[in-house]
């Protein structure tokens, strides 16, 4: 299986809220059957993000990241099966960061939509990217 990783920091000043809106849009993921958060409330993203980047040991322009996962086609991959990829690379990368995970169906192509806080919640330290 192959797959299209885009990882794009979300900087300062931009509009996370956007971000958010944008990976939860209901027509894309099966009116919200396929979002999952962790650490933080899908409802209240934005403010669980400020509030632990709030504690950052150093300041910096990103606020988040958004990571961006397509599968080809062909290789058919579910909604499950793109949930359980995206919180393995969570889960192995960021395992002290929060977290929305998104699985958008509305294309030919599964893809998973992954905004992280730049900030992880142990330690209050930034990604290293």
């Amino acid at each position: 299986m192959l797959a299209y990783v885009k990882i794009v920091p979300i900087k300062q000043g931009t509009h996370l809220d956007a971000a958010v809106d944008y990976i939860k849009n209901p027509d894309k993921t099966e009116q919200l059957e396929n979002v999952f958060a962790f650490m933080c409330c899908d409802d209240s993203v934005v403010e669980d993000f400020k509030e632990i980047s709030g504690k950052a040991m150093k300041k910096g322009n990103n606020v988040a990241h958004h990571i961006i996962i397509s599968f080809p086609p062909e290789d058919n991959v579910t909604p499950d099966i793109a949930t359980e990829i995206g919180q393995q690379l969570m889960k192995e990368m960021y395992p002290n960061n929060q977290y929305i995970l998104a699985i958008h169906t509305d294309r030919e192509h599964t893809h998973c939509h992954i905004l992280v806080n730049a900030v992880d919640y142990k330690n209050y330290k930034k990604i290293v990217s």
